[in-house]
């Protein structure tokens, strides 16, 4: 009975050892927690302006390749109605207008100012004083010698400054034309990708330099329109309405918004930008000058952005050191 008892108690005593045990273990490991604790809030306490820096300067050197992109500069189009029909003015012009979008024209024997169904000359110039400009199209037919001539008097006739721009409809430009283009005082061919010439052009170099056309709604264009857009390169797109486009359900105003609707995201995210020939021209050969600038403006700042993270992470690194993780 005393042996039972005695055993009892040595239990007892056990069970009572074991818990005082785990107790100051638990204990020590809630102190320890505690401490771990107080230490990680003071580390993340000290961390936290650097850490923003850091964010900071991340987010900068991000931003820095998006405005360098942008400095290079952007897709450039050229609006082309290839024609001067009346409804441009009656009812394209003020869809036009809703976009911030100018555009240019074609002028030609048969589609004339004040001619039937065309824009008056008050119209024309009416467009032209708003920013639109235009493009002359020669039909080879006649000798373009006596064409221009001609067709040049019968502007200043109208009290038309004659455009500088030739327009070849599809099919008809050819490389030889150049020589001719440059001795009357044309300084740009509008062509159709004749030849193996790029649609998408890249320099406005030459003494008559070169700007591609696609119609708008073709197959392929809305290829041609990236790769403007990523190559920084210039295009025409014109818009044209096709007799079988023109049905009771659809007519051409929805045609035009819906062309004008594929190009209103690029220019809004200013990847594009809606322009006239002159500027196509400028800013075409500015390309280089432009590409030049942007590089070393990007280096410097690059550089900067590289130094001051290299030195915030010195400090976060300082923090971890002084305890010890």
């Amino acid at each position: 009975m005393v042996n039972g008892m005695i055993k009892k108690i040595a239990i007892g005593l056990v069970v009572v050892l074991a818990v005082a045990i785990v107790a100051t273990f638990t204990w020590n490991e809630m102190k320890k927690e505690k401490i771990n604790k107080q230490i990680s809030d003071q580390i993340e306490q000290e961390l936290a302006p650097y850490n923003l820096e850091k964010e900071k300067i991340q987010t900068d050197l991000e931003q820095l390749e998006i405005n360098y992109d942008r400095e290079l500069g952007k897709g450039t189009v050229v609006i082309l109605f290839p024609d001067i029909s009346e409804k441009i003015y009656t009812e394209f012009y003020p869809i036009l207008n809703e976009y911030g979008y100018k555009a240019a024209l074609t002028v030609s024997q048969e589609q004339f100012p004040g001619k039937e169904g065309c824009l008056t000359a008050e119209q024309f110039q009416e467009l032209l004083n708003a920013g639109w400009n235009y493009c002359i199209q020669w039909h080879e037919d006649v000798p373009l010698e006596k064409w221009v001539f001609n067709f040049k008097n019968s502007l200043r006739s109208m009290r038309i400054s004659a455009s500088n721009i030739m327009y070849f409809p599809s099919g008809m430009y050819q490389q030889k034309y150049d020589r001719a283009l440059e001795a009357f005082g044309f300084k740009a061919a509008v062509h159709h990708g004749e030849e193996g010439r790029p649609v998408v052009e890249m320099s406005g170099e030459g003494k008559v330099w070169h700007l591609g056309v696609a119609k708008m709604g073709e197959e392929g264009t809305q290829e041609l329109l990236e790769k403007a857009i990523l190559e920084k390169g210039a295009m025409a797109l014109s818009i044209e309405f096709d007799q079988e486009e023109e049905t009771e359900e659809v007519d051409e105003e929805d045609i035009l918004y819906s062309r004008l609707n594929t190009l209103e995201p690029h220019t809004k995210s200013e990847r594009l930008q809606i322009v006239g020939f002159a500027d196509v021209k400028a800013y075409l050969n500015d390309k280089e000058t432009r590409a030049v600038s942007a590089e070393e403006n990007r280096r410097v700042k690059k550089e900067e952005l590289e130094n001051a993270l290299a030195e915030v992470q010195k400090q976060i690194d300082d923090v971890y050191v002084k305890y010890g993780k």
